[in-house]
């Protein structure tokens, strides 16, 4: 997949600044995959990003996001197989009138151990964020994942809201999802929820009832979990592509 990035420098940490209207992809299985890097977005800039995780994650992993003031960020991160030793963070400063989207889709039906931990620390006036996690674990997978909301001193006129969804499909799963939200500043709008869901007898035995089965069951989560993750993506290749990724992952 082509990296529409300009690179700026390889102080420490890989530096990239977006370019406007570009998608910019990563896949951790990619040989030329880094565990760190920084990204910026320039005032103004409206930019697209997609990272995928599936393969085990054997040493810390961080990706540091800057939006500058009137920028725009649709991110989408999808977790598939893989066990990952070390946490992965996202930390993600706001400034100004700034915009962020994400998107998180974590999938674990065997034995993955996954920690995450995001960040959005909303530092600008008039700053705007939406943050949606979805995790379905099965197996004897392990979930944590932390999203936290800063709303600092400066940001007045804020919007910003996370919402956590988890789904487990039996009880040797476990899972932890945490919804932070940390207001510093007296006017604006914030929210959060989570929520754990987990399928009653009598549901299953009416979908049983139905012809399906216990992975057939499970096809339809995850068929309405990965429609929902690309639902905002335009590019329908890449669309499918992701959709086709998520079932051959299964």
């Amino acid at each position: 997949m082509k990296k529409n990035l300009l690179n700026l420098n390889t102080n420490n940490k890989e530096k990239y600044l977006l370019k406007d209207g570009e998608f910019f992809i990563e896949r951790a299985s990619q040989q030329d995959f880094l565990f760190e890097k920084n990204f910026l977005l320039e005032s103004g800039v409206k930019a697209n990003y997609l990272l995928i995780v599936d393969k085990e994650i054997d040493e810390p992993m961080s990706r540091d996001w800057i939006l500058n003031d009137h920028s725009q960020l649709k991110s989408y991160r999808l977790f598939l197989k893989g066990r990952n030793s070390h946490k992965l963070a996202f930390r993600h400063n706001i400034n100004e009138a700034a915009r962020i989207d994400s998107r998180s889709l974590v999938l674990a039906i065997n034995e993955e151990k996954l920690s995450l931990e995001s960040i959005y620390n909303f530092s600008g006036y008039s700053s705007f964020g939406r943050v949606k996690v979805d995790a379905l674990l099965a197996g004897k997978a392990e979930l944590k994942f932390h999203s936290d909301i800063n709303v600092l001193p400066s940001a007045q006129k804020s919007d910003t809201r996370v919402d956590m969804t988890l789904k487990l499909e039996n009880d040797g799963v476990r899972g932890e999802i945490i919804p932070g939200l940390n207001i510093a500043a007296n006017d604006v709008k914030a929210g959060h929820s989570a929520g754990t869901f987990r399928l009653k007898t009598e549901d299953l035995f009416y979908l049983r009832s139905r012809g399906l089965n216990k992975v057939e069951i499970r096809d339809l989560f995850v068929s309405y979990l990965s429609k929902s993750f690309v639902a905002d993506i335009k590019d329908n290749k890449l669309k499918e592509e992701l959709i086709q990724l998520i079932y051959n992952s299964l």
